[in-house]
């Protein structure tokens, strides 16, 4: 049977299907392919032991900052919480377990860690959002073609490894990738977006303020990867 779309978009993850719905409701027909046998991407449900366990996409910050993800999450009347950090955190690196209080950007015992966030804050900061190619064309933007170039000349020996190895993790979590692999300019243009470094990996007023209650998945629907609207149909 033929079947004829104004628009095919591969990827059933968030950006798919927002893209998706936004096209529907101007009234085209879509057509989502998904190479797996679900959709939502990273949003990722697994249940184990009776309980049921995020894999991704469970931080939300406030308005703000993601004022399209808040507006989707009140439509589709989803429920958050505000992120618990009463108390003292444990962070476990390089083998061990570390005490601290308030964000783990205060943590201390890493060498020149807010000396070099505060660089990368005034690096992005010069970036414009909407023209990012404009950046300037100075040494400090030329000269590194990644994060791990940049972190190689900032923290050579190992007095500082402590300090690279937490700014490697933190670009893991964030870019689901390593600081070599990553562009230079597309960091910082990241960092600008989303404010400034820290806004990227602390709690309260910052990307990880909200938290949604387990099995989000399912709150979204997203086990059953045919429930659309007449105008979408997904392929799995």
């Amino acid at each position: 049977m033929k079947h004829v779309f104004d628009v095919i978009i591969v990827g059933a993850g968030l950006a798919g299907l927002r893209t998706a719905l936004l096209l529907a409701e101007k009234g085209l027909s879509v057509c989502v392919l998904e190479a797996k046998e679900r959709v939502g991407g990273r949003t990722e449900t697994v249940h184990e032991f009776g309980h049921s366990f995020d894999l991704g996409a469970q931080f939300v910050a406030p308005e703000n900052l993601q004022p399209r993800l808040n507006e989707l999450i009140k439509r589709f009347n989803l429920q958050i919480n505000l992120q618990y950090t009463q108390g003292m955190g444990l962070l476990q690196f390089g083998g061990k377990l570390i005490e601290y209080s308030g964000e783990v950007s205060e943590v201390a015992g890493f060498p020149q860690y807010n000396e070099l966030i505060e660089e990368l804050d005034k690096l992005a900061q010069q970036i414009p959002l909407e023209r990012p190619w404009e950046a300037p064309r100075t040494p400090e933007f030329l000269k590194y073609p990644t994060p791990a170039a940049w972190l190689q000349e900032r923290c050579p020996t190992a007095e500082f490894a402590n300090t690279k190895a937490i700014f490697e993790g933190s670009i893991r979590c964030l870019f689901t990738c390593e600081a070599d692999e990553l562009s230079w300019l597309f960091f910082l243009y990241t960092l600008k977006s989303g404010v400034n470094y820290s806004t990227h990996s602390d709690t309260h007023g910052a990307a990880q303020h909200s938290v949604t209650p387990m099995n989000m998945q399912r709150q979204l629907n997203l086990d059953n990867p045919w429930r659309f609207s007449a105008n979408i149909r997904s392929h799995c």
